[in-house]
């Protein structure tokens, strides 16, 4: 073979595998922290034995440099061991009080699940300790839609919220769904990510029609096609029907179970 031809195909062959091991996930790639308002929420779940949880508990971490800090180095690559074991926190990314990014995390399992689950190492959390402010959770417990609904409008536009979960209902005024023909193939791993890439997806494209309009998705697999089941606005629904076979626009049933949140004293 000519030298030429052959230091070509070698020079390719280290490119690509220089690529592939740089694929990494990155879940706040695209964050601009320093625009301010930004949260990472640890919210205790169980007391399982691991001592930094146990003792640290819930928390909150607002500092911009720390933050970024955790943009850089949350990087994942290895998979995880899928539904291994619970989870020592459920944790959020906030901006001014409102979730834009929930994931969990088991610090004995070395698990960090966004969809997808990914190897953890325990130390890309517990060595930011010392920027961890303590998070006080209360909750609202009311029986009444209208009194729910007043209470979640006061706390949303508090400038002092760090976070609130927020029911269905109250973000959403129904739900749809349709079908697309694909076959997702591959490991368990692939799968998860290829459906955790498609549901993003499909979040930006109606995010660029419909900034404003809150979205969740779910993706259900079939023998032959997916299942795409969307919590949106009857506008967004709307939209679908005129260029998709959707079913029918569903409202979201009202849930009055207790809603928790912390504010800033």
């Amino acid at each position: 073979m000519n030298l030429k031809i052959l230091f070509t195909i070698l020079i390719y062959l280290m490119t690509m595998t220089f690529g592939i091991c740089q694929s990494y996930f990155q879940p706040f790639k695209q964050i601009d922290f320093k625009e301010g308002g930004y949260r990472l929420v640890g919210k205790f779940t169980t007391l399982r034995g691991d001592p930094f949880s146990s003792s640290v508990r819930s928390f909150y971490i607002d500092d911009i440099s720390t933050l970024k800090k955790i943009q850089k180095t949350w990087k994942f690559k290895k998979p995880g061991n899928y539904f291994a074991c619970g989870y020592d926190y459920n944790l959020l990314l906030t901006k001014n009080g409102k979730t834009i990014s929930a994931f969990s995390i088991n610090l004995e399992c070395n698990e960090i699940a966004f969809g997808p689950t990914f190897y953890f190492k325990p130390n890309l959390l517990t060595d930011f300790r010392k920027k961890m402010n303590y998070l006080s959770v209360q909750e609202i417990e009311v029986t009444n839609k209208q009194k729910m609904k007043q209470a979640c409008d006061s706390l949303i536009n508090s400038e002092k919220l760090i976070f609130i979960d927020l029911p269905k209902w109250y973000l959403y005024e129904g739900s749809f769904q349709y079908e697309i023909e694909q076959k997702i193939e591959g490991d368990l791993h692939q799968q998860i990510m290829t459906e955790y890439n498609l549901e993003n997806e499909i979040k930006e494209k109606v995010h660029l029609l419909f900034p404003n309009e809150p979205i969740e998705i779910y993706i259900s697999t079939g023998e032959k096609n997916l299942i795409i089941e969307v919590f949106s606005s009857k506008k967004v629904f709307d939209y679908f029907a005129s260029v998709k076979n959707v079913s029918y626009f569903k409202q979201v049933e009202v849930d009055l179970e207790r809603i928790s949140f912390s504010t800033l004293k």
